[in-house]
């Protein structure tokens, strides 16, 4: 792995032999527009001085995006209360009021830590002295997690990008969660990314937090041509680990999923279909998983499609009404090869999780 370091910027990729040298993308300041965001905004509050302080309860709480602005509204607060540290792991980071929120809170002494899409960093490169960016070469495959870690305790990780429209238009769901053990966990995930760390076979251990068992997965990109790669090996796990909560669904399955191409999940949900399991798949797009699509129709599975959304970008699964898996992943073949994606599996739903889930689900159908 070589890491170039440019000021406050930190470009890296494989060692790649005569290699040209990595540069900079070209700095956007976010004047240029700030004029559409208003215009965003105005349609969509809320904006961050209109947030009270409040505090925050321990969680796991499941929180979806909506032009009412819950989700950025409970994002924002958290941020708001960041004493030591913010680390966040993101395909893009481009809503405006949130990166000025991070300079202040750098500015108040926090450390703020951003790994980034390469390519996508550019609403955050006029900050560079004020926050540590990592920039990963997409052509390597993407950083696609949708994650943030505060005070090495509070953990935000789901589907939503860290921009305005991935906030308050779009349809994605997080999830908040209190633990310093999950926190460590993502950290030294930040710390393999940089390369300083080196990478566990094995997916980290189950966490139990009140009441609830949480799972974490992680899905690091594969490196081309290593052979026992930690990486492979944890791919092949979380991969195992889904089909497995599939295969072991008793009565239902609900999915959310933004697109879907792999074809071993599918083949799991078949299953469970075809052992009396009620199904219901949701997607954005048919076209866009049209050969999934296929494979359910003929197997008698309903899929719902919902092109007329902004962007039905969840990618999530309710097992039985006891099971919630929420992924940063289309669920793709570049999830389990390609990409550095994440998951997490929450068991033991409350009554009010499910609650929530199933009048979510409705607004999704219906809406």
């Amino acid at each position: 792995m070589r890491i170039e370091q440019k000021q406050n910027i930190i470009y890296f990729q494989p060692f790649i032999k005569d290699a040209l040298p990595v540069q900079p993308s070209r700095q956007i300041t976010i004047g240029s527009s700030r004029a559409s965001f208003r215009k965003f905004m105005a349609e969509a509050p809320p904006r961050i001085n209109w947030v009270k302080e409040k505090s925050i309860a321990s969680g796991p709480d499941i929180h979806f995006s909506s032009p009412s602005g819950e989700l950025r509204s409970a994002f924002i607060e958290s941020i708001r209360q960041a004493k030591t540290s913010i680390e966040c792991m993101t395909f893009t980071f481009s809503d405006p009021e949130l990166i000025l929120l991070l300079v202040q809170k750098a500015e108040e002494g926090v450390k703020v830590t951003v790994a980034i899409d390469k390519g996508h960093e550019n609403y955050l490169l006029p900050y560079k002295d004020k926050i540590t960016l990592v920039a990963k070469d997409s052509s390597q495959g993407r950083l696609h997690h949708k994650i943030t870690v505060i005070d090495q305790e509070t953990v935000w990780i789901g589907s939503a990008n860290f921009s305005p429209e991935a906030l308050l238009k779009q349809s994605n769901t997080m999830i908040r969660l209190q633990s310093k053990e999950l926190a460590l966990a993502l950290h030294q995930e930040m710390e393999a990314l940089l390369g300083t760390r080196r990478r566990s076979s094995e997916q980290p251990r189950p966490i139990e937090m009140d009441g609830q068992t949480v799972e974490l997965l992680l899905f690091p990109r594969v490196p081309f041509g290593v052979q026992n790669a930690p990486e492979k090996a944890l791919n092949e796990a979380g991969k195992k680990r889904i089909i497995e909560m599939i295969d072991n669904a008793q009565t239902s399955l609900r999915f959310a999923v933004c697109v879907w191409t792999d074809p071993d999940l599918a083949q799991a949900v078949i299953r469970a279909k075809k052992r009396g399991v009620d199904v219901e798949v949701l997607v954005w797009k048919k076209a866009e998983s049209r050969e999934i699509v296929m494979l359910f129709e003929r197997a008698n599975i309903p899929v719902i499609e919902k092109p007329h959304l902004t962007l039905m970008h969840n990618k999530w699964a309710v097992i039985d009404n006891e099971h919630f898996l929420n992924c940063s992943a289309n669920w793709s073949k570049s999830w389990f090869a390609r990409n550095d994606e994440s998951a997490v599996l929450l068991h033991s739903l409350t009554p009010e999780q499910v609650q929530s889930l199933n009048d979510y689900w409705k607004q999704l159908v219906v809406g």
